[in-house]
């Protein structure tokens, strides 16, 4: 979204995008970067729903009740059937074309404003015969052309909202099996470390720290 965020406000990064003056250097570069990171993240959050299935497989109960009626919530946001199969897209049938559009208002006043926007092209995308109906009918909304900004913002909060979720409740469900677990980790630590239990905890709880804070890319 970084990226994303930045064609959309920074003007000479909007201007390279579309200019054809000179060598497309910066927009060729930009479009590796955000197909990249565009199939990274669909590969990535198709593996978390593929995961998030396993765990609730054939669970019964309250949190396998809410779950359902939360996932029945979840997918009814539009975004995420496009976004499912997007990554069907990505994968099997091609890699989708980058667009961009830029337009300005009030220029050359100090109320100049830029309108940026990276876009997928609803053409090309209805070329694909894959799309589930709700994820055909969002694209058609969306007129020539789905601005992936926004899809892609939308999309992040609803995953982060429903796992976010997911994992708080499971961590509960699971405290007493998960405390023991950390007991274990931290044992194990002393025998590698030679040390005491305590020294073991403050090293596991460093160890923790220093993992959480590492880029995504180590």
């Amino acid at each position: 979204m970084t990226l994303l965020e930045q064609a959309a406000t920074d003007e000479h990064l909007a201007v390279e995008l579309v200019q054809n003056v000179h060598a497309p250097v910066v927009r060729e570069r930009f479009q590796v970067l955000v197909s990249q990171r565009l199939l990274n993240y669909l590969a990535a959050t198709s593996t978390l729903a593929d995961h998030t299935l396993l765990i609730m497989n054939g669970r019964t109960g309250l949190l396998a009740d809410e779950y359902g009626r939360r996932k029945v919530a979840f997918v009814a946001h539009p975004e995420v059937p496009f976004m499912s199969r997007l990554r069907n897209f990505t994968l099997h049938y091609k890699l989708p074309v980058l667009g961009h559009t830029v337009s300005f208002d009030a220029v050359n006043t100090s109320a100049q404003t830029m309108k940026s926007d990276v876009e997928l092209s609803a053409t090309e995308l209805l070329q694909w015969d894959g799309w589930t109906r709700p994820a055909e009918e969002f694209i058609r909304q969306q007129g020539n052309a789905v601005q992936v900004l926004p899809v892609v913002r939308t999309h992040h909060e609803l995953v982060n909202e429903f796992n976010i979720w997911l994992h708080t409740e499971l961590v509960s469900e699971n405290a007493a099996g998960i405390a023991q677990l950390n007991e274990l980790i931290v044992e194990r630590n002393a025998i590698l470390a030679g040390v005491d239990m305590d020294t073991a905890r403050l090293i596991t709880e460093e160890w923790t720290t220093r993992r959480a804070t590492l880029p995504a890319s180590q």
